[in-house]
């Protein structure tokens, strides 16, 4: 489906939303894209805007994904760009590939934790995601989920996210639902369903996210 097209089968406000999003894009990030534009571009791939040509061009080049001293200093500070960018398809692009060998793989305890960022249980969440989404069906990403699933408790904790985390406990949770739903719903249904039912009842009881 060509850009106008999808464009047209959003909704009003929707559509301004993304006519916005483009000029700023065009605006503040069109000088020198990086990988931490994913999330605008993840949304602007959903109606084919000529600007994701771009930015995917702009992939192939190493400032793209490196800073100034030769880092990946803005996966760092937000690992979760990992998610969308493979979304994006970069999965096979060699950084993306190093990073996250770097960030996850590299990282990962033999009881299956991923520590990447931090010591927080969110990040190992927000990693499960990227690797069923990146290698479902690997020794790391099987790792991944059983370490999930043997300490919901813990995940259930409201003091298992580090304070300084921009996520809660339960936004760790509700990540690591949607990463057993990609990976085989019929699997993990009963599971989900009852880490749903548990989400639900704390938003209910109006627990802060």
């Amino acid at each position: 489906m060509d850009y106008e097209t999808a464009l047209k089968t959003c909704s009003e406000e929707v559509q301004v939303a993304i006519k916005s999003l483009e000029k700023i894009v065009v605006r503040f990030e069109r000088r020198k894209y990086s990988c931490g534009n994913a999330l605008y571009f993840y949304v602007l791939s959903t109606v084919n805007s000529p600007l994701l040509k771009e930015f995917l061009d702009a992939s192939k080049r190493e400032e793209f994904w490196l800073d100034e001293y030769g880092g990946f200093d803005g996966l760092f500070y937000d690992p979760y760009l990992l998610w969308y960018l493979p979304q994006l398809g970069l999965k096979s692009n060699e950084y993306f590939k190093e990073a996250l060998e770097e960030f996850i793989k590299r990282t990962q305890t033999r009881e299956g934790r991923i520590l990447l960022g931090g010591l927080s249980d969110t990040f190992h969440s927000l990693s499960l995601r990227v690797l069923v989404s990146v290698e479902p069906g690997t020794e790391a990403t099987d790792l991944a989920v059983r370490y999930f699933l043997d300490n919901l408790d813990e995940f259930k904790n409201p003091y298992s996210c580090d304070f300084d985390s921009e996520y809660s406990h339960l936004e760790a949770l509700a990540i690591g639902v949607l990463a057993l739903c990609e990976l085989d719903y019929l699997k993990f249904k009963e599971t989900v369903e009852d880490l749903c039912m548990f989400l639900k009842s704390k938003y209910e009881q109006g627990v802060p996210s």
